[in-house]
């Protein structure tokens, strides 16, 4: 953007932010980890309107966000323009049972964003909190 330049924003509903998370990729999370705010980054996947992240049992995501409030956000850009957008939601970090994981054919190719020797667990975020918007500048 060049200086004088004002940029656009228009709110997004919620079928087009849903729509921009539909391929998946990386997410920001906004987590308390001893009294003091931490943002970790993780991959996610969208299933039937929901936002999946893996993440190791170990991890300072699993510690942190499991069964706790977190903010996430997720952004992407358009290619060679100066335009883009960006979610954001809040929620509950639900942890899914192995049954429940082994259920969304979704998940079948989620990874995590770093590897554990004690396993993975999958956390669930409702988008029942969810804002869009897009940028053009």
């Amino acid at each position: 953007m060049s200086i004088g330049t004002s940029a656009v924003v228009r709110g997004l509903s919620r079928e087009e932010s849903l729509r921009h998370l539909h391929a998946g990729g990386l997410c920001s999370i906004a987590v308390t980890d001893k009294a003091l705010p931490v943002v970790v980054t993780a991959r996610f996947a969208l299933a039937r309107e929901t936002i999946y992240v893996k993440t190791g049992y170990d991890s300072l995501l699993a510690r942190a966000a499991a069964g706790r409030v977190v903010g996430c956000g997720m952004y992407g850009t358009e290619d060679r323009t100066h335009q883009g957008w960006s979610v954001s939601l809040t929620a509950i970090a639900e942890p899914l049972s192995p049954a429940e994981q082994q259920a969304l054919k979704e998940l079948a190719t989620l990874r995590p964003w770093a590897d554990s020797d004690r396993g993975h667990m999958v956390l669930r975020l409702a988008t029942d909190l969810l804002t869009g918007q897009w940028l053009e500048a």
